[in-house]
């Protein structure tokens, strides 16, 4: 059935829409306006472009708009405006055509009865932690803190990751700009300079001229080299993706490099752990939080395995601290301040620090 954007102005609510609604045709829903919706003025009908429709489709949202919706719609309610008004509010200031196609979408799914984080679950743009977080503070009542937070969460995350990726990029473009100067002076400048020497016609050359000419002699060596370097990289790429059994060791081997390695893991247990402690502050159980990490959050597959080990342990019986102690990944600091959290309830607080601590350690890290 075919889409249409429809635009209008609600008499009640004093605002000017823009909705997407299917139909047969135009005059059906001139028809259902007129009957079902008498408050709505039609302003504008004309038929959604299918290339622009795909286009939203495949598009994501970007973690910095997703903060800003969590922060928007959490201080709105908190001041006592309906969650439907809040999100309509949010559509017409963000310029993200992405979000406001899918929060249309979620505004149609609440004026019909759905609860909103039902409503965030039919779209795999939300991610599982906020979901299950909103479906917990629906029942607690605490809807407009609980979005509050993950927005902070978000914030957190977008400067922990750019740390990171900073940190990671710089040594591939050092890499990069120099590998092209490489192939600049083995392509370009060093045959013409052969030349000059070659014209000069000396009986014998220095050393280090010697293996300058035996370099740019054997240059093809070197585009073999690089493209050696280029196929192992695709293969290994497309072998990550089929192989699960490689995918689980490549992703091991990853956490073992020296600097980046270490980096790289900080990194992901910061995110999880603040992803299970926000997830158990909300009113999650512990078991639930870890579940939702190795299902859904952890793309690292050896951690990932590691936190299904985890969860596997605490559902026989095993304490956090137990559980933690099993998976190797911990260490004993943290691990000891885990087990001080479980003894005198105040597991919050202690999953808190061992967050500060693993954000202090990448900071250490990236300085070093």
């Amino acid at each position: 059935m075919p889409k249409y954007v429809v635009k209008y102005y609600d008499t009640r609510a004093g605002t000017i829409d823009v909705d997407e609604i299917e139909a047969r045709s135009e005059e059906e829903i001139i028809g259902e306006l007129l009957q079902y919706r008498p408050n709505l003025i039609l302003l504008d009908i004309r038929p959604k472009s299918r290339v622009q429709e795909y286009f939203l489709k495949v598009q994501k949202i970007n973690i910095k708009e997703l903060e800003d919706f969590c922060y928007h719609v959490g201080n709105s309610i908190n001041i006592g405006i309906d969650i439907l008004q809040s999100i309509r509010d949010f559509i017409e200031q963000t310029s993200s055509s992405k979000l406001q196609y899918v929060l249309k979408k979620i505004v149609h799914d609440l004026e019909n009865g759905t609860s909103f984080s039902q409503a965030l679950k039919k779209h795999k743009d939300f991610p599982p932690n906020l979901v299950a977080m909103c479906e917990i503070s629906e029942v607690t009542g605490m809807l407009g803190p609980t979005l509050i937070d993950y927005s902070k969460y978000l914030r957190w995350l977008i400067k922990l990751r750019a740390s990171v990726k900073k940190a990671l990029t710089y040594p591939f473009i050092v890499l990069f700009v120099t590998s092209i100067t490489i192939a600049v002076m083995l392509f370009w400048v060093l045959p013409k300079i052969i030349q000059v020497f070659k014209s000069l016609q000396l009986e014998e050359l220095p050393l280090p001229t010697e293996i300058l000419i035996w370099v740019t002699n054997n240059k093809i060596y070197f585009l073999y080299f690089f493209l050696f370097l280029f196929g192992a990289f695709t293969l290994i790429k497309i072998l990550t993706t089929i192989n699960e059994e490689f995918r689980y060791l490549y992703d091991k081997w990853i956490l073992k490099l020296p600097v980046f390695g270490r980096l790289i893991f900080l990194h992901h247990i910061a995110e999880d752990l603040k992803a299970i402690r926000d997830l158990y502050k909300t009113g999650s159980t512990l078991v639930e939080s870890i579940k939702l990490i190795y299902n859904e959050l952890e793309k690292n597959l050896y951690i990932k395995k590691t936190f299904e080990q985890i969860y596997r342990s605490i559902n026989n019986g095993y304490s956090l601290y137990e559980a933690f102690e099993q998976s190797g990944l911990f260490s004993k600091m943290v691990l000891r301040t885990i087990l001080i959290g479980e003894n005198t309830g105040k597991l919050d607080e202690s999953l808190q620090r061992t967050i500060d601590f693993y954000e202090e350690e990448v900071k250490n890290t990236l300085e070093q």
